[in-house]
């Protein structure tokens, strides 16, 4: 399945398979795969389409600023826990579906999308939303 954004139909299903953000020049930030590591509470980059947490805690904080282009994906995913039972708890700026996302074990992770004004959950994969 090939998903396409657009500005005048939104998200649309297609035969084929990928993801394409009309509009969006092959230079652009979100073309290219990036990843980061976050090792506790802290921010998760706009600016990359991944970010992989190590937990330390109960509920680390982990903030999600607003995206930069409807569209726009944005992964966060819990890999690994110092001690059994840490967390990650997830509070975008702006949510569409609640107020926080809470990921408590390992390979667990969630897919937003911004719509523009709201992150969405695109792919949710243990998260916990409230």
């Amino acid at each position: 399945m090939k998903i396409t954004y657009t500005s005048k139909k939104g998200l649309v299903q297609e035969p084929g398979s990928g993801f394409l953000i009309e509009g969006l020049s092959a230079g652009g930030a979100l073309t290219s795969a990036s990843l980061e590591s976050l090792s506790g509470p802290g921010a998760a980059s706009v600016a990359t389409t991944t970010t992989n947490c190590t937990a330390q805690a109960t509920n680390d904080d982990v903030t999600l600023a607003d995206g930069t282009v409807p569209g726009q994906l944005k992964r966060i995913a819990l890999v690994a826990e110092t001690a059994g039972g840490d967390s990650i708890r997830i509070t975008p700026a702006n949510f569409a579906a609640g107020t926080t996302v809470t990921i408590e074990n390992p390979m667990q992770e969630i897919t937003f999308i911004w719509d523009g004004s709201e992150w969405r959950i695109f792919m949710n994969m243990g998260g916990q939303v409230a």
